[in-house]
């Protein structure tokens, strides 16, 4: 019956929303730059003419987005080859990391059962790790013991000055105020320490393509790196992931260099 009922509200509030703000624009500017510059792109993404962000409107309540996703696990905590693989993924990222850090303290931001924090801890990284999911944060730490905080990023009491390393990988997407994530990010991370990041590239093209309900927001290559550097991270490795289903990825490692941009 709780299942129903939240759907229920979800998709009331979903359609009041799109309805309503394909009325007036003014009274929703973008989310990213806040100029009156956003127009419907398709289905329930909207794009702004100003620093062209893609972005899902209306954005979820946060309260109900959490709910939603209370109990959602990866397919990595019930397939044995398939944790196999995401664990020597994590591995890869972290033989790149550790060409710029000696292993320090780490956090995993959205880190889901926290198989990235697995292979960085074994590695000797001191990890901590956060998820909206319950469910998955339970399972980190019941399968490996792992110190996972039930939580939002920006509802959490984190100490500034103190990550040799944040990861964002495959996250800054689904947030629903990247600008906030990045600069509590760049308050998180030491002076010179590394922001990793990974997210899907996607146009005004090839989103109509690649659509993802649970997807937030969208950039393209160039507007992300903007975005992030926006901030106050300066880019120093970068690979292209071009699938052969026509997505692409990109990895990033940045570094903090600063002020960020809430403190100018």
């Amino acid at each position: 019956m709780l299942k129903k009922y939240l759907r229920l509200m979800y998709n009331f509030y979903f359609l009041l929303g799109v309805s309503f703000f394909k009325i007036s624009t003014k009274l929703h500017p973008c989310l990213i730059c806040r100029q009156n510059k956003v127009r419907h792109l398709f289905k329930d993404l909207f794009i702004c003419n100003d620093c062209r962000s893609i972005q899902k409107r209306p954005q979820p309540n946060k309260l109900l987005w959490r709910l939603k996703h209370r109990n959602a696990l990866l397919s990595a905590c019930f397939n044995k080859d398939i944790s196999k693989t995401r664990m020597a993924e994590a591995k890869k990222q972290l033989i790149v990391l550790e060409r710029f850090k000696n292993p320090g303290k780490l956090f995993d931001i959205g880190c889901n059962g926290g198989f990235f924090m697995k292979v960085a801890q074994d590695r000797g990284w001191e990890v901590i790790g956060n998820d909206i999911s319950i469910g998955a944060v339970k399972w980190g730490r019941t399968n490996f013991g792992l110190n996972i905080m039930y939580g939002y990023l920006d509802d959490l009491n984190l100490n500034s000055d103190y990550y040799e390393a944040v990861n964002l990988w495959n996250v800054l997407e689904h947030t629903h105020n990247p600008m906030l994530t990045l600069k509590l990010c760049w308050n998180m991370i030491k002076k010179d320490g590394l922001l990793m990041v990974k997210l899907p590239s996607k146009n005004r093209n090839s989103i109509k393509v690649h659509y993802d309900q649970y997807h937030l927001f969208e950039w393209n290559e160039t507007d992300s790196n903007e975005l992030i550097e926006k901030v106050g991270f300066k880019k120093i490795w970068e690979n292209i992931i071009n699938h052969k289903n026509g997505l692409t990825e990109i990895e990033r490692f940045y570094q903090k260099a600063g002020p960020s941009s809430n403190e100018k």
